[in-house]
């Protein structure tokens, strides 16, 4: 088909869901389009485009919501765009229980109005749920949840998520409000009833709201983050107006952070971070956030009255006083990944690293004449490790709450599970190259959650049904490998190694580069050697072999293989690129050693240390 042809099939596809959402899908988005059409017409068993163009305007409806479903973005996560909560913790909150004692109801409503698959509205009903039961136990709150899309709505409805997806939740405000599936659902979890019931989703135009539904109008708060990118001005101007008018006189609405309201001629008032209130509100909406800020102790359950004049001293103390920051002590024997939290963890988003550790015993000796408000903390390091630490320190009288930051999962380890029980608050997988937007607001988020919930009685009721506490295992071990580059110098520390490694393993090929002369003598003091004509390898097994007359060999015939490959040494250019191209593994790097190696997805950099259990956790999670 000519491209002319296609470029016709793609325009209609693209009027029409503009049409029905709004949703503009220009020449930027002309790839995206084309890419999921292809995918859309496979599944149909659609051969041409004609074909597709009949089919779609012979079922209009049907197609058509299944083309908005296709082509509008779910990308969102539990606790998205984190300053929106700070915001409404420390700003809004106490204002807002205030004005729902004044109307007598007792009740906040919350609209999420683009509510995708649901992460936002249960991750506001947590946080409200959290702050209500300290704050105001008298008040409580209903959250609707829209969205344009009917299929995302039926997951939101249904409130099951994958393990991956609620890992990012803080534990304080998890709490028990997830149930862990079992058998062959153990990787997904389930929102318990009691944080259903307090949630409604149902299918919304943005653009055609239903002036006379009841559900959308008296809102306290109003969330439509990260979907305005998607319209032009004239309709955000259209769908504000429409906003405003369900939003309470005092309430507060929240757009994207990236997104603004600005020079649109709306009736509001700029109070926040893409915080906007009715321009006749802004002002006194203003004073509150000021004294919210100054004198509201941490968790009081007194809120001060809305309208209630700002004192003239408390406004310039309010306007003056800087943030203060986040002192965080680092303990991590990784140069890497305290190179990487500096960069987390800048003055520009609120921290401020005031020490570093290689281990728990540094820890213990930097804490005898320094301070800090919080501390992460490493599993696996020499000396004294995090879980020893942790009962050593961890309950004692003033000790800084900790996060552990560890390359054991939090989900499924029963370390992690450890360190949780003797003390940490929270537990966040280490981060590395390819996943560091994505971790870096998931350490942030969690560190400060945990000052946050330092002295809550409630920080303890965190759900054992989430966190997995058995012990990683490995199946299938005739289709699994390990493989090990190392010198001569790092026998015995490649033997270390598989000591760690508990339970049933597969075989491990160990490679050392122009060893083929010492080789004989070592197969006689005990050490196998790797077959020249077969493929039969014993599981649990260790196998030597020369890097340059038996890896290329290996990698042809064990292809086929899940495997897991540990740099214990520093290698040349060459065998770097030899290494890299084995299909079907993961490659872990010792930091010490990342010359000549091409940082990717594939790769993953870790200290000696995090080798065993990240090898362990591979191979366990491949079927």
């Amino acid at each position: 088909m000519s491209t002319a042809k296609k470029l016709d099939v793609i325009n209609e596809v693209a009027q029409i869901v503009t049409a029905q959402a709004g949703i503009q899908l220009g020449e930027k988005q002309r790839f995206m389009v084309e890419a999921r059409l292809k995918k859309r017409m496979a599944k149909l068993g659609h051969q041409t485009d004609f074909e597709y163009l009949d089919y779609l305007r012979a079922n209009l409806v049907t197609e058509t919501q299944a083309l908005i479903s296709l082509l509008t973005t779910h990308h969102t996560y539990f606790f998205r765009e984190f300053a929106h909560f700070e915001y409404i913790s420390k700003s809004a909150l106490p204002a807002l229980i205030e004005s729902a004692r004044k109307r007598g109801d007792k009740k906040i409503k919350v609209w999420s109005a683009a509510a995708s698959r649901g992460q936002e509205a249960y991750s506001l009903a947590m946080f409200l749920h959290y702050h209500l039961s300290a704050m105001a136990p008298d008040v409580t709150f209903e959250i609707l949840g829209t969205d344009v899309d009917s299929e995302s709505i039926e997951i939101a409805r249904n409130g099951v998520y994958t393990q991956a997806e609620v890992k990012e939740i803080p534990l304080n405000y998890l709490g028990t409000h997830l149930a862990r599936g079992t058998g062959e659902i153990a990787d997904f979890v389930k929102i318990k009833k009691t944080l259903k019931e307090k949630c409604h989703f149902e299918v919304a135009n943005l653009l055609n709201l239903d002036k006379k539904n009841p559900r959308y109008s008296n809102a306290d708060i109003i969330f439509c983050r990260n979907v305005f990118i998607y319209f032009y001005p004239e309709q955000i101007k259209s769908i504000t107006q429409s906003l405003l008018s369900f939003l309470q006189p005092q309430g507060f609405l929240f757009i994207g952070i990236s997104e603004s309201l600005h020079g649109l001629g709306l009736p509001v008032g700029n109070i926040g971070p893409s915080i906007y209130s009715h321009s006749a509100s802004a002002a006194v909406q203003k004073a509150n956030v000021a004294r919210n800020l100054v004198s509201l102790p941490t968790g009081s359950t007194k809120a001060p009255a809305a309208t209630q004049p700002i004192p003239a001293a408390t406004q310039t103390r309010a306007e003056s006083s800087a943030p203060k920051l986040i002192r965080v002590l680092c303990v991590d024997d990784s140069p890497t990944v305290l190179t990487l939290l500096k960069q987390i963890l800048k003055p520009e988003f609120g921290f401020e690293i005031v020490g570093t550790a290689k281990n728990g015993l540094e820890a213990e000796a930097w804490y005898k004449s320094n301070q800090a408000d919080i501390m992460t903390l490493d599993i696996h390091m020499p000396e004294k490790n995090g879980i020893e630490y942790l009962r050593s320190n961890a309950r004692k009288p003033n000790h800084p709450p900790v996060v552990m930051i560890s390359s054991v999962a939090r989900e499924d380890a029963a370390l992690a599970a450890e360190a949780l029980k003797l003390g940490a608050t929270d537990y966040v997988e280490k981060p590395v190259l390819a996943q560091l937007s994505e971790r870096s607001d998931e350490i942030r988020i969690k560190l400060k959650c945990a000052i946050e919930a330092k002295n809550s009685k409630t920080l303890g009721a965190t759900s054992n049904s989430v966190i997995q506490m058995k012990p990683q295992t490995i199946s299938n071990l005739d289709q699994k490998l390990r493989v090990m580059i190392c010198s001569l110098s790092s026998l015995e520390l490649a033997r270390s190694l598989m000591k760690e490694m508990t339970g049933s393993q597969p075989p491990t090929l160990l490679f050392i580069e122009g060893s083929s002369g010492v080789l004989p003598g070592l197969a006689k003091d005990g050490w196998k050697l790797i077959p020249d004509n077969s493929d039969q390898l014993e599981k649990g097994t260790l196998y030597l072999g020369d890097f340059k007359a038996h890896f290329s060999k290996s990698k042809t015939k064990f292809t086929s293989r899940t495997t897991s490959i540990l740099i214990l040494d520093q290698v040349s250019a060459k065998m770097a690129k030899e290494i890299e191209t084995w299909s079907n593994a993961q490659i872990i790097l010792n930091e010490k050693c990342m010359r000549d190696w091409t940082i990717s997805p594939q790769v993953e950099i870790m200290p000696i240390t995090s080798f065993s259990y990240l090898s362990c956790r591979y191979l366990g999670e491949a079927k």
